[in-house]
């Protein structure tokens, strides 16, 4: 159990962090540091021995991933149409007065 800890904190420490290889992933994916940090403490790895803890964390990161991904769709969409109309009305002649 102690080596559990060990490896944890040391999966949390600045100097794995930093290494660029994971840290594209803490941005992909911020819960995992949440994880890690909680993983830490022995009730809570106590508690995912818990199937039904486990599989209510799970479900949690998965509706969390799904909204998550649609509210950023939604918002890259409304930003591309943005783009994508200041450039038409920017190629678009003026019409002159007769």
């Amino acid at each position: 159990m102690f080596q559990i800890v060990q490896t944890i904190s040391f999966c949390l420490s600045p100097v794995f962090l930093r290494r660029h290889i994971f840290s594209c992933f803490l941005c992909r994916y911020p819960q995992c540091l949440h994880m890690l940090e909680l993983l830490q403490y022995e009730h809570f790895r106590k508690e995912l021995s818990n199937a039904q803890c486990a599989k209510f964390i799970d479900d949690q990161q998965l509706l969390h991933w799904q909204h998550y991904h649609r509210k950023r769709t939604r918002l890259l969409d409304k930003q591309a149409e943005a783009v994508a109309q200041s450039h038409d009305s920017k190629t678009q002649p003026h019409s002159s007065a007769k």
